[in-house]
């Protein structure tokens, strides 16, 4: 076996954790902060969704994956070579080809799901209608459709997971300002800034993002049912200053914060 499905799950949620020490931790490298408010309820929001698609929508694909390898040969270091160019400069354009036609009438009836989400971050990459996740895992599979080395398609599997999940959705103000702007306006920036030039749907006036800061305010605890449970907003908002900036994020740790 070649364990796909491990590689898929454990490079998702492991990029997953990366982004909300992103949404925590980072907040002034995000396009639009998120205070533990934001955190807690979008995170629950997408979870039934995203969960299940990566957990259980996803293994009929990777069992296809594991089938295509049945009486492999492995192949020479030229050949490898060759294979890996190829998933690189075919993958970049599949993803191209299969998110322009997401954006098709009839496709974007599915598609509509993941643009309801408007604050984007890292764990909601999939939170898309099961027939939209299903082009995603045509994508992610199809080094091994093409019976390419299983290498190569594990090396795809967990590069896409990057691409997607930290560049495209942590809405980091550096790299994830191209997929936010198509986020915001759908009709352009479908992948890579060199395929979108080429196919004339690159957009580059960013002057519609504007970065916003939502960090926790006073306001924030003042507004605060009697059912809500966050008992060290109090603490958060005290020592929200330079020289207390280690227990503000340490703050953010508490128990009451999550559950």
């Amino acid at each position: 076996m070649n364990y796909f499905y491990l590689y898929f799950i454990i490079g998702y949620y492991t990029y997953s954790v990366l982004g909300l020490i992103i949404d925590i931790f980072t907040i002034d490298n995000r396009i639009n902060s998120m205070n533990i408010f934001s955190v807690k309820k979008n995170y629950i929001k997408v979870s039934h969704l995203v969960n299940t698609n990566v957990l259980l929508r996803s293994i009929p694909f990777l069992f296809l994956a594991e089938l295509m390898y049945i009486n492999y040969e492995d192949v020479s270091y030229i050949t490898f070579l060759c294979q890996y160019i190829v998933t690189l400069i075919l993958g970049s354009n599949l993803e191209y080809l299969l998110h322009r036609l997401r954006h098709t009438n009839y496709l974007y009836n599915y598609h509509s799901k993941h643009h309801t989400q408007k604050l984007l971050f890292g764990y909601m990459t999939f939170y898309e209608h099961p027939y939209d996740f299903y082009l995603s895992m045509i994508l992610i599979i199809f080094p091994a459709l093409l019976r390419f080395s299983p290498s190569i398609t594990h090396s795809w599997i967990l590069l896409y997971l990057y691409k997607t999940v930290i560049i495209d959705h942590c809405n980091l103000f550096f790299y994830g300002k191209h997929y936010n702007l198509h986020h915001e306006v759908k009709k352009y920036n479908f992948g890579y800034k060199y395929i979108d030039n080429f196919c004339s749907t690159f957009n580059n006036n960013y002057s519609i993002i504007k970065k916003k800061n939502d960090d926790i305010k006073e306001s924030d605890i003042k507004n605060l049912s009697p059912f809500d449970n966050y008992k060290c907003y109090s603490y958060l908002c005290k020592t929200h200053d330079k020289e207390s900036k280690i227990k503000y994020n340490l703050g953010k740790l508490h128990y009451s914060n999550f559950f």
